[in-house]
């Protein structure tokens, strides 16, 4: 089968959730023999031998963000489906949804969408259109219950919503060294009050005698944290590091501190993906949260309100090797048990089964 997958900053896939989760079932689509077509915007400097995965077609599209420039792409877009006679059109996120959903109308194609964000993510002005879509597409996948039932209580009386666990790399299940621990505390992320960096910044500064590694991926504000944590003895301040040296470094820290105050996607892939590695992980309730974490069981989840007690919280877990390799452990297998192989062959089953219906 011929499926078009629409999503944006496809050179971000090893990094952001969105096209990340777009991107994997791609790949999975391919591996399973249908004929797979991407749209993205184009990467700045695009090398195109970075995309290119067995038989998979591009179509690379100018315009700042999500295709600012609607008319011209949208010729593309539609020129592109019908040359290639693609058979359903996948796309990833609300807005691109809102941009796509007329494009599938007019050319009589069934279109399937894959929600990762909360409806607060977008402006509120989308909503209700945003709703109206949804109940005439033909399928949707969300990434959590909350998602689901935020979209029902806004009116989605769709019947195909459909909960699937996904946007987690396949991980290496043959290494089970052991890592020796190099850090106490591991923060990665954005400098953002949203993500709770300041947070890091006041914990980081009362467990003075504890080692942290601060990873920054986006400097958006707490430009004064940053600047005193890059001169404190105890703390390591590094930019964005690739997958794998990520994945190592999640292995050598005791904890993983995420005190988010606000995520779009829910439940964040950054807590996913250090569960499945059998971190311990430490972070805030969240929507989602609760579905991936029961507290002091597979994850420590706290309110962060009193920032001292916090602290004493996250030193108790850092000095507690049993407790916390213990947590560590069923973090893994449940992550492991949820997030699988299967998740994506049933999201690949229903939309190669479609009737051809909205």
């Amino acid at each position: 089968m011929k499926i078009c997958f629409i999503f944006s900053n496809i050179h971000l896939k090893n990094i952001t959730a969105q096209p990340k989760i777009a991107y994997s079932i791609a790949i999975e689509c391919t591996n399973q023999g249908n004929e797979v077509y991407i749209i993205s915007n184009r990467p700045k400097n695009l090398e195109i031998n970075n995309y290119k995965y067995r038989n998979i077609k591009y179509l690379f599209l100018n315009g700042i963000g999500e295709f600012n420039t609607y008319f011209l792409n949208t010729l593309k877009i539609i020129n592109y489906i019908v040359r290639n006679r693609i058979e359903v059109i996948f796309v990833q996120g609300y807005l691109l949804m809102l941009f796509i959903w007329p494009i599938a109308r007019i050319l009589n194609k069934p279109l399937y969408c894959s929600i990762c964000e909360i409806l607060e993510a977008v402006s509120s002005k989308y909503s209700r259109f945003i709703i109206f879509c949804l109940n005439r597409v033909s399928g949707v996948f969300v990434t959590s219950n909350y998602i689901k039932k935020q979209l029902i209580s806004n009116g989605l009386k769709h019947k195909r919503i459909y909960v699937v666990r996904i946007g987690l790399k396949e991980m290496n299940q043959k290494n089970k060294l052991k890592v020796k621990k190099m850090w106490d505390v591991l923060y990665f992320g954005d400098s953002s009050k949203e993500r709770g960096f300041d947070i890091i910044y006041h914990i980081a500064k009362i467990l003075n005698r504890n080692i942290f590694k601060v990873i920054i991926r986006n400097k958006i504000n707490c430009i004064e944290e940053i600047a005193i944590l890059k001169k404190m003895k105890n703390v390591s301040v590094s930019n964005t590091v690739s997958g794998n040296e990520l994945e190592n470094i999640i292995k050598a820290s005791k904890v993983v501190l995420l005190p988010f105050r606000w995520m779009g996607v829910t439940p964040p892939l950054s807590i996913v993906e250090c569960m499945s590695l059998g971190a311990c992980v430490i972070t805030s309730n969240i929507p989602g949260v609760d579905e991936i974490i029961e507290n002091e069981q597979n994850g420590i989840i706290l309110d962060f309100i009193d920032i001292k007690n916090s602290a004493m919280d996250v030193k108790y877990y850092i000095n507690n090797s049993k407790i916390r390799d213990s947590i560590g452990k069923k973090a893994k297998v449940f992550i492991r048990e949820k997030y699988n192989k299967k998740e994506y062959e049933n999201i690949i089953k229903i939309i190669t089964n479609h009737n051809g219906k909205y």
